[in-house]
């Protein structure tokens, strides 16, 4: 019989912190448009370009990032649920 502990507050607190870096993902990633401002003004047409470039994947990039953090957090979470409930109906048929 395989035995195996879930710890459902570091689950809870892995989705959380999870989501936090999300959410600094995706507003560093709204404010591509700021920093392709900061470009425009930077004296150079090739690194003003190259600049652009460089922030058009890296925005693709990030978003592909938030969107697959996004997820990952909604299955922490619906993980610790689920652990919890399992626990619980356990719990409640050996009492």
């Amino acid at each position: 019989m395989t035995h195996f502990e879930v710890d459902l507050d570091l689950l809870s607190r892995t989705a959380r912190d999870l989501r936090a870096a999300v959410g600094l993902a995706r507003t560093v990633a709204d404010n591509r448009g700021s920093l392709a401002a900061l470009l425009a003004d930077c004296g150079s047409s090739r690194l003003a370009s190259a600049g652009e470039d460089f922030l058009g994947e890296w925005g693709y990039g990030m978003k592909l990032i938030v969107d697959d953090g996004e997820q990952l957090a909604q299955m922490l979470e619906a993980g610790a649920a689920r652990y919890g409930e399992v626990e619980d109906r356990i719990s409640r048929g050996l009492q």
